[in-house]
This record gives C-alpha cells, sequence and structure tokens, in this order.
C-alpha cells in the first residue's frame, strides 16, 4: 500500500470501520457523471488495453468527437459555464 500511495494511486485510505461510508461516498460520485461519458471512457480503455496503439488513437479520437455532440456533453459544458450542478439523462 505504501507504493500506492506514493504513487499517488490511491484516492483514500479509511479504516474498516468507514469503508462503507466512504464506497458509498464514491458510488454516489462516480453516479452523478454522465452515463454515456462513463461508458465511453470504458470503452476507450478496453481498446487501449486490447489493441495496438494506432487503433487506439484512431478509436479515441473518434469515439470523443461522436460523444462531444451528445446532449449528455452539451449539459455539463452548460453546467460548468453556469457553475450549476449537471444534470445527465445518458443521451
Amino acid at each position: 500500500m505504501k507504493r500506492a500511495d506514493k504513487f499517488n494511486l490511491l484516492n483514500s485510505i479509511v479504516p474498516r470501520e468507514a469503508l462503507e461510508k466512504e464506497t458509498l461516498k464514491w458510488a454516489e460520485k462516480i453516479a452523478s457523471k454522465s452515463p454515456k461519458a462513463l461508458e465511453t471512457q470504458k470503452d476507450i480503455i478496453n481498446k487501449w488495453m486490447t489493441t495496438d496503439l494506432e487503433t487506439a488513437i484512431d478509436f479515441s479520437i473518434n469515439t470523443v468527437g461522436l460523444n462531444w455532440a451528445t446532449r449528455d456533453q452539451k449539459e455539463g459544458m452548460g453546467a460548468f459555464v453556469e457553475k450549476r450542478k449537471a444534470h445527465f439523462r445518458g443521451e
């Protein structure tokens, strides 16, 4: 664990009795993000893990480009500019 912490690979370290509360906190944070963006990022990571570099780069560029036109992207950008919480619908 000390090595992981040294390389900033840990978000938090909590005692066993605080684990459930900490886990729920992280789950809520993830759930507040765009489902479409999370799905896209997962697809990109999987592509990087299973193909050659050129294919992975092309896939990433194309996937991000396609997602740039989604409603969730527009909602996220609008919320950021307007300094409000985004309300994603997975579209």
